[in-house]
């Protein structure tokens, strides 16, 4: 087998192209010489794009490109990186080594592998960045759009909230109608679960369609890499596009304060199974957006300051989500409105729900939100939600694969 189709042996994973038409980015990616592998991201009813946005929105669309290649990348994670347009200033490359070393570090655990030293973003260096910048700006004020790097693009004083099917999005969405804001729920994907929550929190909704490339499939058969990777931060890039694309000033995710703690350590590296959902990624990716798409679109968690518990009592309120709603694991792939339909029963917030398995399925008002003032009847989302890697996972039985 030839390092062409054997993902594992290839020596180099290039950016090679992205583009937007009439709603539809097409990113472009692959390894060495061969087969370009195209994910696309559908946005309906997409507006034109007005002139002062142009630059922004390229920016945007740039950064979801090398945002998202980290579902590629990691099927053959390869010792270099190529991006087609050239090497990146320091702070977009600061950005997306993090991302990819601390986003797939559960990945490299479970793989038995060592990403550190292994993921390089190409840089033009702080000199040449600078330089760079300055003729960005010119280039932007020429064609009489907006600099990407410092612009203000005066968007519509709304929302983004992104929501997942769980309380913590609703709990958010709820928060944000109270004081009257302007909000549009969105997902990614083509979950009917979703979907469903969506549309009973009475906001406007958008439904944004990502399709992988179906060459990542074949990949995967071949014996690619396979793990984890920091969807959120996809997702994040995604609606960073969508907010200058639809005008909305804010995107506001629904992560909670222990998104931002190590689920466990080895090898002298911490390991965050919910690392793009913490606050090192948030303010990564708010300081680029501020200095390379729009001082006025600002990227922020509601949540952030609250615990587990605390967001568990907030949702105990909120009935009418009851008989929709679900926090398991795979409410993606889930489809139906009975109970048994919404909870696989299999996944770790299933399986650790309480000493009694069948109550987070038994019924819509499962024990840990009809009877929040019992400590005992928390116990089920307090273990659940944190995703801890040191509860349920392993070692790998090989030894930790060193790819320097």
């Amino acid at each position: 087998m030839n390092t062409l189709t054997q993902p594992r042996l290839t020596k180099v994973f290039r950016f090679v192209r992205c583009r937007y038409a009439e709603g539809v980015a097409e990113l472009g990616y692959a390894f060495d010489d061969g087969e370009e592998l195209v994910e696309r991201i559908r946005f309906p009813q997409a507006p034109t794009i007005a002139p002062e946005r142009v630059a922004a929105f390229n920016a945007a669309l740039k950064l979801l490109h090398l945002i998202a290649g980290v579902s590629y990348y990691k099927a053959g994670v390869p010792p270099k990186i190529e991006v087609a347009d050239g090497p990146l200033d320091d702070a977009t490359a600061d950005l997306l080594d993090a991302l990819y070393l601390h986003g797939l570090a559960e990945f490299a655990y479970r793989n038995g592998l060592d990403l550190r030293g292994r993921v390089a973003f190409p840089r033009l260096g702080a000199e040449r960045s600078i330089r760079s910048r300055l003729g960005a700006e010119t280039s932007a004020s020429s064609r009489g759009g907006t600099a990407a790097t410092a612009g203000t693009l005066h968007l519509p004083t709304r929302t983004l909230v992104p929501i997942g099917g769980g309380k913590d999005s609703l709990v958010a969405i709820e928060a944000i109608k109270s004081v009257g804001g302007v909000a549009t729920a969105v997902w990614v994907g083509n979950s009917p679960l979703i979907a469903a929550c969506a549309e009973r929190t009475g906001l406007p909704t958008l439904n944004i369609g990502r399709e992988l490339a179906p060459g990542l499939f074949e990949l995967n058969r071949l014996g690619a890499w396979n793990g984890h990777i920091p969807v959120t931060a996809v997702n994040s890039a995604i609606l960073a596009v969508a907010a200058v694309l639809y005008g909305y000033d804010s995107i506001a995710f629904a992560n909670e304060r222990s998104a931002s703690a190590a689920t466990l350590e080895y090898d002298g590296q911490q390991v965050n199974h919910q690392w793009s959902k913490g606050y090192a990624f948030e303010q990564l990716l708010g300081d680029w957006l501020h200095t390379h798409v729009a001082t006025d679109l600002e990227y922020c968690s509601l949540l952030r300051p609250y615990a587990e518990l605390a967001i568990t009592r907030a949702f105990a309120k909120l009935t009418p989500y009851f008989d929709v709603f679900s926090s398991c694991n795979r409410n993606f792939k889930l489809r139906g409105p009975k109970p048994a339909d919404r909870w696989c029963g299999q996944c770790p917030k299933c399986r650790r729900s309480c000493p009694n398995h069948d109550c987070c399925r038994s019924s819509a008002a499962t024990c840990w939100m009809t009877n929040s003032r019992q400590p005992a009847s928390m116990r089920c989302w307090s273990i659940a939600s944190t995703s801890r890697l040191s509860a349920s996972a392993k070692r790998p039985k090989r030894g930790r694969r060193c790819l320097r």
